[in-house]
């Protein structure tokens, strides 16, 4: 296999490449291919910086929602507790009131002595108001 040819686009004629010949044309091709590679490698930059500003915009937001739940989370935590800090006072309020009742009861049924409305009045359970517990027995 000989030099290589380029075909005249005019007259269609095969004309022998040279080294002389072909050095400006591999010269110009080297160059054309450079720019075009420069240009590519400027793209792809470009392509890579605005991909890292988004993974920090997407990192920072993700951030953000992982703070706002856990400010949620937070904040429903405490509400919760609250509510079931008052449900607790509710019940135990209602249970010491029905205890309270049952011994009025107890009180009056049993025509209870000065000494238990003693213990009653010490512990404050002494809310008994209009109850007598001694039914004329002394103190």
């Amino acid at each position: 296999m000989g030099d290589p040819t380029i075909t005249c686009p005019k007259c269609h004629h095969d004309i022998p490449l040279t080294e002389s010949l072909a050095a400006p044309l591999l010269e110009a091709t080297r160059q054309d291919f450079e720019l075009r590679i420069a240009d590519k490698d400027r793209d792809i930059a470009g392509r890579e910086e605005v991909l890292r500003n988004q993974q920090a915009a997407l990192e920072k937001a993700r951030a953000e929602v992982d703070q706002q739940v856990f400010d949620k989370l937070q904040s429903e935590r405490k509400r919760i507790a609250g509510e079931e800090a008052e449900k607790a006072k509710r019940l135990a309020a209602a249970d010491l009131e029905q205890k309270d009742k049952e011994l009025a009861d107890l009180a009056l049924r049993y025509d209870l002595t000065v000494p238990l409305a003693r213990v009653v009045s010490s512990t404050g359970w002494d809310r008994f108001q209009g109850v007598t517990l001694s039914h004329g027995v002394e103190e």
